[in-house]
């Protein structure tokens, strides 16, 4: 039985998509099984997953015959699992050499559930790579593991959890997959490690649905805010727990009203999303809504204007 299973949705990326496999396929762990699910690609996507196969008896393909979407992709890999830990890489980016090795021996070593590197971006004014300002630092997550509420790729998770919780991803939204699937991981795992010394190269691309600032991505980030914070709500987390994710819905809803579509549509849902947000609060009390006043953000700005007066 392979050590990780490390799961690669695969949809029209063959521009990356080598680069991927070459960063998964050399990893110092050898003993992991790589699942590509090819989401009905219409380029050569398909043809290098085949031409990777052929040389590495590791991979296996799944060659879908209509496109389902990332998350129903990624639930279907959970079935093929065949390994006692998982994990997961989009298909354009990569990961360190001993990515898997390292995240798994600390994993093994503390028994744990969840065994978690550092994601990086590329910052072109900088030219380096850096933490992105969404993602949590390893040492905040250590001290609340409801920290770690994105991100998904930068770890590997104990397969018995899914299995035994029938954790799955919401396959009727497009933005906040990962948040929804790390909401149920988070409620169920019992132990958490983290190193700084591994990281996951985060490449944003023109396709990429993260980078695209448009108002369709408004409105699936305001579904997606929508169904997480059912979730969260359903759960049963305590005010410790609660908080860290309330807050980060919060600041996604706030976040993606600095687009260049900004309009009267998109401020006035944005603030019905927020009070909605704060009126269905399980811990309203301790819902600091000064915490997102030191942002100078015009969009921002007008959002909790209209919240304050709306709030009494």
């Amino acid at each position: 039985m392979p050590k990780v299973s490390v799961i690669i949705p695969v949809y029209n990326v063959e521009q990356y998509l080598e680069r991927c496999l070459d960063s998964v396929c050399n990893q110092t762990l050898k003993d992991i099984e790589i699942i590509c699910v090819n989401d009905c690609s219409t380029d050569n996507s398909l043809q290098i997953l085949q031409e990777y196969a052929a040389k590495d008896s590791r991979i296996r393909v799944i060659d879908l015959d209509k496109n389902i979407g990332e998350a129903a992709v990624r639930n279907l890999a959970f079935e093929e699992i065949k390994s006692e830990y998982f994990g997961f890489v989009d298909s354009d980016d990569t990961i360190d050499k001993n990515f898997y090795e390292v995240l798994y021996n600390n994993a093994e070593k503390c028994d744990a559930d969840i065994s978690k590197g550092v994601i990086v971006k590329y910052d072109s004014d900088k030219q380096e790579w850096l933490i992105p300002e969404w993602s949590a630092l390893n040492s905040e997550i250590q001290k609340n593991i409801a920290c770690f509420i994105n991100s998904h790729t930068t770890a590997i998770y104990k397969t018995q959890i899914i299995k035994a919780h029938s954790i799955k991803y919401h396959e009727g939204i497009h933005n906040l997959v990962d948040s929804y699937f790390l909401l149920q991981v988070i409620k169920y795992a019992k132990k958490f490690v983290s190193t700084d010394d591994v990281r996951y190269y985060y490449y944003t691309t023109p396709n990429s649905v993260s980078n695209r600032r448009t108002l369709d991505t408004f409105k699936n980030t305001i579904e997606g805010v929508k169904v997480d914070f059912e979730l969260l709500n359903h759960l049963g987390f305590d005010s410790n727990s609660y908080m860290p994710m309330f807050k980060y819905l919060v600041r996604v809803v706030v976040w993606r009203c600095a687009n260049p579509f900004m309009d009267d549509y998109i401020t006035t849902t944005a603030t019905k999303t927020l009070l909605m947000l704060f009126e269905k609060c399980l811990y309203k009390e301790e819902f600091l809504i000064n915490y997102f006043t030191e942002k100078k953000n015009l969009a921002r700005k007008e959002i909790l204007t209209q919240l304050r007066r709306n709030i009494k």
